[in-house]
């Protein structure tokens, strides 16, 4: 299947497997596996799972590896919306209390982004293919929209409470967001727009993919330092911009 996949579309696809194993390499090599686990398992994942592809691309044909393709896009979609969830957790410091309503905020947090990223696909649902393709294709969609929302969500959550990211976690988000902005853009003009325009935006996308993962090459080089314990004083200040920004949802609500 290779000669039917465009030049730079593959050399894309090669050094972003290239890039992932050295990235999972760099985890390993800092012990940052050890922190950030969920995200370890997001890199390896995606990693062993472009091997794969580039593998069936090689010696399988175009429906196995359209299969595969979904399978890995879809599980990788999952667990980047479980490092949404770790980064929440590395956030919001667990000593000021706030741990107590966190899985009601990561609920509500995500079902707020699946919420509006259905509902996005559904009034703006691909058009283009096959059943089958127009199906994984909107699903793609509402997976990219959703993952979008919750770290957008995330980001603009923690800092209305005063909240100050660590460069590391800052780093991981700030990856996350450019590429999924750029991924969103691609995949709906893939769903709508020609064949030709579907092919450029979805060699936009895996470029963003590529910058994305250098980008965290850069995050994830050296070892982390972790900051002092929070001051009592800055422990009332949050708290008290967490119970204000509570009481002004309940007033909305």
């Amino acid at each position: 299947m290779l000669h039917i996949l465009p030049r730079f579309s593959l050399v894309l696809m090669i050094s972003i497997t290239v890039l992932e194993y050295c990235l999972a390499i760099m985890l390993l090599r800092w012990d940052a596996w050890k922190r950030y686990p969920v995200m370890s398992v997001f890199v390896t994942w995606q990693a062993v799972g472009g091997s794969a592809a580039l593998l069936i691309a090689c010696l399988g044909t175009p429906i196995s590896y359209f299969v595969v393709f979904y399978v890995i896009t879809i599980l990788a979609d999952v667990i980047a919306l479980a490092v949404s969830v770790e980064l929440y957790y590395n956030v919001f410091d667990p000593r000021i209390g706030l741990s107590a309503w966190g899985p009601r905020h990561v609920v509500i947090m995500i079902s707020v982004s699946l919420g509006m990223a259905i509902t996005l696909g559904l009034l703006l649902a691909a058009r283009n293919g096959g059943s089958w393709t127009r199906t994984m294709v909107t699903m793609e969609q509402v997976m990219s929209v959703a993952l979008w929302a919750t770290f957008c969500i995330l980001l603009i959550y923690s800092r209305s409470l005063g909240f100050t990211w660590r460069p590391r976690p800052a780093g991981i988000a700030v990856g996350f967001i450019f590429y999924l902005t750029i991924s969103v853009i691609s995949v709906f003009i893939r769903a709508r727009f020609s064949l030709k325009a579907a092919l450029i935006a979805g060699q936009v996308g895996m470029a963003a993919e590529f910058l994305a993962l250098a980008w965290w090459l850069g995050v994830f080089w050296g070892e982390e330092k972790l900051p002092k314990a929070a001051t009592p004083e800055q422990v009332e200040e949050i708290v008290a911009k967490y119970i204000e920004t509570v009481e002004a949802a309940a007033r909305l609500l």
